[in-house]
């Protein structure tokens, strides 16, 4: 799962990016997590942007 226009932005600039969302999942994974809890502003926590990522 991408932030709302992550995969837009990477194609069009030439540094390396990390979507926040997607390491973070792999890291709780690694751990065993199945769940997260996710603490965000009014925006981020009415999009679905980052929901299930697990």
């Amino acid at each position: 799962m991408n932030h709302l226009v992550f995969d837009q932005l990477q194609e069009k600039v030439s540094i390396p990016m990390i979507s926040i969302v997607e390491e973070a999942a792999k890291k709780a994974q690694q751990l065993g997590f199945d769940r997260l809890g996710l603490i965000g502003t009014k925006f981020t926590m009415e999009h679905t942007f980052s929901k299930n990522p697990l």
